[in-house]
């Protein structure tokens, strides 16, 4: 039976605040990871480092524990979309993917182009180097940057087929996940409407193709369990242990305290298994997003609340354009070797992370923003008029990269 959390509306609540706040940090989180990773140098290189200097390289350290935050989260938001519309009776294939197309193609495409025009112009100006080419010490991969901006890369990148059938295209390693994620969306609804009692389903069509799409890509079986893990928290009756607000609360800061020292683990190598470790943390991090969704309390609509929406409204836009745009900097700044840590290159950090925020934030109102627009104009040119507005706490965490 299903707890009430995964089909009640939480937008207005103290839960939505908090889970807004974890997915507007969860995305610097990975803004941080690749800023440091190519403006400082490694951690292992300095002799001495000071707290506050290693206290930066700590909490720069999580950008892929920070995507399986995001897989939590949407699990949990997507989840319940899909349920609602079950429960009440109007779940359409077209309604829901023209909201989950619309949501992911909104960002996508202007990131995508972005990425060419960054690259391009980057390697034009600056010259290939260690930027574009590689030297060991950025995210180059194989195939690498000049081979990753090809038509077939971009058209694979459209069509969310990075990482399954062509590689992520050109700097924007990043977009792996939106793959998953499209996939994530397919499979869900599948599982939900072939097991429904009373539904008939065409499992020999549906199921075979989620096989086909899980052996072309290993991960996306165990990233979709993480996934599920918001999922089951939102579908878990209330438990006595978070009976109360106050011990709801209790609860969910234990958690994130868990979630931390996970985290710590992971920094002194003492958990180096990443199946291990992104498992407990997925864990422990839906075992907060259960406990949080258990207070019954309205948003109390304080600046960091408010701050935690603004973040949070532009987390998608930020993980889709910052490491193109990194890629860039570096080139123009730094064309050879990279920081060491002082003062100094630390306010140029500092600046250069607000920067790229700024401009993610001016971004997104040309994205984001107009999420709404692009799905009515979907709607309208697939005809579709059952279509229902999702709310904004429908929006999805990892969708929001």
């Amino acid at each position: 039976m299903l707890g009430k959390n995964i089909l009640r509306e939480i937008r207005g609540t103290w839960a939505s605040d908090q889970l807004d706040m974890a997915r507007g940090l969860a995305a610097v989180a990975v803004l941080l990871l690749h800023l440091r990773d190519l403006f400082f140098v490694d951690y292992q290189d300095l002799k001495n480092p000071s707290v506050g200097v290693s206290a930066f390289y700590v909490i720069g350290n999580f950008g892929h524990q920070a995507v399986v935050l995001f897989f939590v989260l949407s699990g949990y938001f997507i989840s319940a979309t899909v349920l609602r519309s079950v429960t009440r009776g109007d779940w359409s294939w077209r309604g829901y993917f023209i909201q989950r197309i619309a949501r992911l193609g909104v960002v996508l495409i202007p990131a995508l182009l972005l990425t060419a025009l960054l690259d391009h112009s980057g390697m034009a100006l600056f010259g290939l180097g260690h930027n574009y080419e590689g030297d060991g010490t950025v995210y180059i991969h194989d195939p690498g940057i000049v081979e990753r901006l090809s038509v077939s890369t971009l058209a694979g990148n459209v069509f969310f087929l990075q990482t399954i059938v062509t590689p992520t295209f050109g700097s924007n390693s990043p977009l792996w996940s939106l793959s998953y994620e499209l996939w994530f969306y397919v499979f869900f609804p599948i599982a939900v409407l072939c097991i429904r009692p009373g539904r008939r389903w065409p499992t020999f069509v549906a199921l075979p193709l989620v096989a086909v799409l899980v052996a072309a890509r290993h991960g996306l079986a165990f990233y979709f369990a993480i996934w599920l893990l918001g999922y089951l928290a939102g579908s878990l009756p209330k438990l006595s242990v978070v009976a109360t607000d106050r011990r709801a609360k209790a609860c969910a800061w234990s958690a994130l305290a868990a979630t931390a020292t996970i985290l710590a683990l992971i920094w002194f190598h003492r958990l180096e298994s990443v199946i291990l470790s992104d498992l407990a943390l997925g864990v422990a991090f839906a075992v907060f997003v259960y406990a949080v969704l258990q207070v019954g309390q309205q948003t109390s609509n304080g600046r960091h609340v408010r701050a935690g929406r603004v973040l949070a409204g532009f987390s998608y836009t930020l993980y889709a354009i910052h490491l193109p745009i990194i890629f860039f900097l570096r080139a123009w700044l730094i064309p050879n070797g990279r920081w060491l840590p002082t003062g100094t290159h630390l306010a140029y950090g500092t600046l250069l992370l607000l920067g790229i925020l700024a401009a993610a934030y001016a971004v997104s109102r040309g994205t984001e923003a107009k999420t709404g627009a692009v799905r009515d104009l979907l709607a309208r040119v697939s005809g579709h008029t059952r279509l229902r507005r999702a709310p904004a706490t429908e929006r999805t965490p990892t969708d929001a990269r």
